[in-house]
């Protein structure tokens, strides 16, 4: 087993990321693929009611309508959308 920096996380090795998901010993801990880990995520924070879309086009259906104030972690930007993490899934923000 590697140590873990103080965040919880070990560097990369093959694509995976070792975690450990508490600080007392016995913790839970692992390997996850460093595809579905974010390090210090932006975040989207809403300042009206906002409409989270299932791809990037406002025609597209609504999975979500946040309340004002909703933070939520960017994924990734692409041209005039944010991709979010929505409770284990992903939307379409508008910019």
């Amino acid at each position: 087993m590697q140590d873990a920096d103080a965040s919880g996380w070990t560097a990369e090795n093959n694509g995976f990321v070792y975690c450990i998901l508490g600080e007392l010993e016995g913790s839970p801990c692992g390997w996850a693929d460093s595809d579905y880990i974010l390090f210090n995520p932006a975040w989207y924070v809403t300042e009206t009611e906002t409409p989270v879309y299932a791809w990037n086009d406002p025609s597209a259906p609504k999975v979500a309508l946040l309340d004002k104030n909703a933070k939520l972690p960017i994924l990734k930007e692409e041209d005039e959308w944010y991709i979010v993490s929505l409770r284990g899934a992903t939307g379409w923000i508008q910019k």
